[in-house]
Formats: C-alpha cells, sequence, structure tokens
C-alpha cells in the first residue's frame, strides 16, 4: 500500500467520485444518486453557499478516494448578529487508511477556521478529538417521543412490535382535533413577516427568512400553522423512506409549541406505518408528545460547537434544533 496520499479541496468534478465511495461506504444506507443531490442540497441549491466557500476535502491514493471530509454553510443570529457558520459531516476513511484520519481533519479545519463549525453525529473517535480542541457542548434535547407506526430502521426488540401494535390501534379512537394545518411552504410574505416580527427574540438561532425555508423545502417537508388567513409559525419534518421515520427537525417561532399535539396527530394520520420523532425542544413539547401517547426514551442530543477565538456560544435566549449540524440532512 503506497503511502502518498494527496489531501486537496473538494471540487465540482469530485461530486461523482464522491457519491460513489460514500455510497459503497460500509452499512451506508443512501444510494449514489441520492447522495449527489445531497451534495447539490448542501451546495449547489444552498442560498448560504458562495463559490468561494470551501466544501471540505478528499483524499487520494492516485486515482483513488480513500477519505473525505465535508461541511455546508448556513446563516445564524449569533450573539445578535447574522453569520454564516458551517456543519461538519461525513469524515470517512477506508480502514487500510486511518492512520491518514488526523491529516484529513486537519486539512478540513486550515479550509474552514474562519468559520463557527457544528458537529452534531460526532462518533466517539471525533467526539474525543472536539473535546480536546475545547469544543462547547450543547444539549438540543434530553428525550425523543416515538409513535412507533413502524419498527423498521429502529431497534427490532419484539416489544416494539406490540407498541407498534397498539399506537395504531389509538390512533383510530383519538379525537380529531380541529386546527388549521396545512401541508407546504407558506408564501413569501407570510413567512419574511413572520421571521422579522420574531427574529430579535434569539441571540442565537438559525435565519428563517424564505429563502431559506425554501431551500429546506427541498429536502423536507414543512407544515404550516394557520389561524385564519393569519400564519402562526410552521414546522420542518425531516422524511427518510430508508428508515422509514419522520421527525421534527424544526418550528418557527417558539409559541407553536402549544399546538404540537394538533402537529403530531396531523403527521401521524398522514404517515401511520412511519416510526414518527418529537425531540423534547422544550417542557411544552415534551407535554405535549406525552399527551399523544407517544413513547419517551432518553437520548444524548448533544451537539459541539468549534468557534475561532473571538466568539463564544450561550444557550440561554437561543432556539436551536436538529437543523445544527447534519443530522437532518
Amino acid at each position: 500500500m503506497s503511502d502518498q496520499i494527496l489531501i486537496r479541496e473538494i471540487q465540482d468534478s469530485d461530486y461523482e467520485p464522491l457519491a460513489e465511495f460514500n455510497a459503497s461506504f460500509p452499512n451506508e444506507y443512501r444510494t449514489k444518486n441520492e447522495w449527489l443531490y445531497r451534495y447539490r442540497i448542501w451546495w449547489d441549491y444552498n442560498p448560504a453557499y458562495q463559490p468561494s466557500h470551501p466544501r471540505g476535502v478528499i483524499a487520494l491514493s492516485g486515482a483513488n478516494i480513500i477519505g473525505t471530509t465535508n461541511n455546508f454553510p448556513t446563516k445564524m443570529i449569533w450573539e445578535g448578529e447574522e453569520t454564516t457558520v458551517v456543519n461538519g459531516s461525513t469524515w470517512r476513511v477506508l480502514p487500510q487508511y486511518r492512520k491518514h484520519s488526523m491529516d484529513i481533519w486537519h486539512k478540513h479545519r486550515e479550509l474552514t477556521q474562519r468559520f463557527i463549525l457544528f458537529n452534531t453525529s460526532a462518533n466517539p473517535n471525533v467526539v474525543r478529538l472536539l473535546k480536546l480542541l475545547r469544543a462547547s457542548e450543547f444539549n438540543i434535547a434530553d428525550k425523543w417521543f416515538y409513535y412507533f407506526g413502524s419498527i423498521q430502521g429502529l431497534n427490532n426488540h419484539p416489544l416494539l412490535g406490540i407498541v407498534s401494535f397498539t399506537h395504531r390501534r389509538l390512533l383510530k379512537i383519538m379525537p380529531n382535533y380541529k386546527s388549521d394545518i396545512r401541508e407546504g411552504i407558506p408564501n413569501e410574505a407570510d413567512v419574511n413577516q413572520l421571521w422579522q416580527n420574531n427574529r430579535h427574540k434569539y441571540d442565537y438561532t438559525n435565519i428563517r427568512d424564505y429563502e431559506y425555508t425554501k431551500w429546506l423545502n427541498l429536502s423536507k417537508q414543512i407544515f404550516s400553522l394557520y389561524n385564519g388567513d393569519t400564519l402562526l409559525g410552521y414546522y420542518t419534518f425531516h422524511v427518510s423512506t430508508a428508515q422509514n421515520t419522520a421527525m421534527l427537525v424544526d418550528y418557527w417561532p417558539e409559541e407553536i409549541s402549544g399546538q404540537v399535539l394538533n402537529m403530531i396527530l396531523a403527521i401521524i394520520r398522514k404517515y401511520p406505518k412511519r416510526c414518527i420523532i418529537i425531540p423534547s425542544y422544550n417542557k411544552t413539547i415534551a407535554r405535549q408528545a406525552a399527551k399523544a401517547l407517544l413513547i419517551a426514551r432518553k437520548t444524548n442530543s448533544i451537539g459541539y460547537v468549534l468557534p475561532p477565538s473571538n466568539y463564544c456560544l450561550s444557550q440561554s435566549n437561543s432556539l436551536m434544533t436538529m437543523l445544527q449540524g447534519d443530522r437532518a440532512f
């Protein structure tokens, strides 16, 4: 095995070979085409992306890819000001080349060092590295609430089959709450007005103007909550066909937490045979999920953020969700 490894920045021409590399990686469930679409979502269609933005690195032994690490930008309110952050993803190295893992990481961080870096799907080795680098921890949710319409993609314990059957039966007798929930992205004026009315409530949160919401809608399902003709807010779900799940990955603004029960019942009726996942973003959402008879399971939704030296992180006065990092992408 040659040790002549080239590590360079990702280029447009790398999409196809990178998609093949990731699709064939051990325990991967996404296809090559799904990876190609993921890259286009991260970069080509992303309103936060600029041509000068470093997308990550690719490591080559001759003409063969042996590793990669990626990131994509999003816009946030950070300490009350707009900024662009990066979301780390897909640090993968073939087993026989693992000794080059740190070289790949250092090159990636060299390219992104001027940005705040989020990581929410780190494996134990990456967590150890982030802690050595004094990355700050942040907690998104201490519990996930489940409707087990299916156990596909989850722990196939026999008891879950019983829970799944019971949930589907209970759904038939649950009251049909009246709530004006509409599928699809609201119109541009309503989304932008909602953003302007609520953006100053938080020192730390994602920017949710129409341009950003329209981008999310390329890979997510959005459900809007109305009172007559007035947009009260909207919920964003990440739906995975491969894992047969639908997860609430974002909501805006926080005031619609009290309507989550209605949203849960609406999405269960849309996807009665999927596993629905509602993270406990706040106490109100947790109570609403319990009312819908969802099963609470403790989880470790800890993310890490590696700011440049002139930034700090505080979770007070913040609204952060599964859209931080790459867990929902």
